[in-house]
């Protein structure tokens, strides 16, 4: 995401990857799709919404009504900020989740679609990646949190390697009950 002009994609699981080649072949800017090395469900979203929502660079896998706060993930972390949120709920917090595999191509969109996704009025926010936090703080703003790794990774087990490096469910949801805190005060 630090070079200019060029688009990262992180699907997160087989339709994700399936709408993210399709963009990428009506595209002309370079992009380089990054896959996960684990095996991953297929989220439970309808196939159009995928289609369009990865082509937008952004859409929600998990939507509520009254949200106390937004996490944001991309590649496999959907499913940590998927597996937090189910955890956030079972407390009574409720929060949406979006899937932004690509955050160029969510930037090109309108106002309105970006709000939709990432409601204006729900200030608390976490943004999750196992990577850099490069990006991430325009969306999460100064009422959010990252959590994600400002410094070199490992090669290994992946399940070993997030709980390491502290990019685990747990923690998507630890921060985001921090920040949904501070926020109430």
């Amino acid at each position: 995401r630090a070079i200019p002009g060029f688009a990262v994609c992180r699907p997160a699981d087989a339709r994700e990857t399936s709408a993210a080649w399709l963009a990428i072949l009506r595209r002309r800017e370079p992009i380089g799709i990054v896959l996960s090395r684990q095996s991953l469900p297929v989220l439970d979203t309808e196939p159009t919404s995928v289609l369009e929502g990865v082509h937008a660079g952004g859409y929600l896998v998990r939507h509520t009504p009254e949200p106390r706060a937004t996490i944001m993930a991309t590649g496999s972390e959907v499913h940590l900020a998927l597996q937090a949120a189910e955890n956030l709920a079972g407390e009574g917090i409720e929060v949406n989740v979006a899937s932004l595999p690509c955050l160029e191509w969510f930037d090109e969109q309108e106002a309105s679609y970006r709000d939709s996704v990432i409601r204006p009025d729900v200030r608390p926010r976490v943004a999750v990646e196992a990577g850099s936090t490069i990006g991430w703080h325009r969306y999460v703003g100064d009422d959010g949190a990252i959590v994600g790794l400002d410094h070199f990774g490992a090669s290994g087990d992946a399940s070993r390697l997030f709980s390491e490096f502290g990019v685990t469910a747990d923690a998507v949801a630890d921060t985001t009950r921090r920040v949904v805190a501070a926020h109430s005060s």
